[in-house]
């Protein structure tokens, strides 16, 4: 109220510039409907973003629920790097679940570098049925490849 009528007001709109537009328009309509039901993961992510940024626990809940039931091998990285900043243990506990089905193509794949380090850490953490010890060890190196690369675009995006 005081952004828009109050000493604070710039005007009668209010800018979110961090809040994707999508995920809050969702959130608007889920505050006046109640409707629960989340289209795709990529949305249910940003939701749950913004559900822990607005401390909303029952859609962190609902967004946490909805994860569980739909991560797939493919969306695994992307949905352990938001459980794993939420600290999410029954969805980090899920992502490792998925994993358990086929481990050794995951850490052989390209996609383990888009896990950030803290997920990382904990997928290291569970016990995932690995068919030996150089296959997490390649993992963790391809891993590391391709931070490596990510810091030197940002590099060379600087200079």
């Amino acid at each position: 109220q005081a952004m828009l009528f109050g000493p604070m007001a710039e005007g009668d709109t209010i800018t979110l510039a961090e809040d994707p537009p999508q995920a809050f328009k969702w959130l608007v309509n889920y505050m006046y409907t109640g409707i629960t039901k989340l289209p795709s993961v990529e949305l249910a992510l940003q939701v749950y973003l913004l559900a822990n940024k607005y401390l909303m626990r029952h859609l962190k809940s609902v967004c946490s629920e909805y994860l569980i039931d739909t991560v797939s091998a493919v969306s695994v990285p992307e949905v352990l790097n938001i459980a794993t900043l939420l600290e999410d243990e029954a969805l980090i506990n899920k992502c490792a679940e998925v994993l358990e089905i086929s481990p050794d193509s995951f850490f052989s794949s390209p996609t383990i570098g888009s896990l950030n380090s803290e997920s990382l850490k904990q997928l290291l953490r569970k016990d995932l049925p690995v068919s030996s010890e150089s296959i997490i060890f390649q993992g963790i190196l391809n891993w590391g490849r391709a931070h490596l690369k990510s810091k030197e675009k940002e590099i060379t995006t600087i200079t």
